[in-house]
């Protein structure tokens, strides 16, 4: 009797395999854009900081000067939202990495019982082949001495 089929099994597995390799892919793509845009305002509140200081020696009217103050402050408040939407972005890719690699694990797992399924039904097989060789072998012998 054959033993239970783990294709249909196996099939899931990898399909599930697939969507955490898709979730990471996501999540690493959406920490990236985050990280990028972090980049970005740290880049603008430098430039901004540095322009501001050049202006200082040179002179600089009040008013400018309070609208620099406030871009940067903007600025500031901006990078420290996006500082934790980073941090939970990175969270979620960590977790979706776990999430892949135990997948992939159970993924294997079941791989690996497949193959020594397929390998102990191709023993028995070979066996039962076997036997009815020497069935074989045994009646002809049988018919050739009566």
């Amino acid at each position: 009797m054959k033993p239970f089929s783990l294709d249909t099994v196996l099939n899931h597995r990898k399909r599930l395999l697939n969507l955490a390799r898709g979730r990471f892919a996501e999540a690493q793509s959406e920490y990236n854009t985050v990280k990028l845009q972090v980049e970005q305002c740290v880049a603008e509140r430098s430039g901004l900081i540095d322009t501001l200081a050049e202006r200082q020696r040179d002179g600089i009217d009040i008013d400018e000067h309070v609208r620099f103050a406030n871009r940067i402050d903007l600025l500031k408040t901006e990078l420290e939202r996006l500082q934790r939407r980073l941090q939970k972005k990175h969270e979620i890719v960590l977790r979706e990495r776990q999430h892949l690699l135990q997948k992939s694990k159970e993924h294997q797992v079941l791989e690996r019982l497949k193959q020594r399924q397929d390998a102990q039904w191709r023993q028995y097989l070979e066996r039962n082949e076997a036997k009815a060789l020497d069935e074989v072998a045994i009646m002809a012998n049988t018919r050739k001495y009566r």
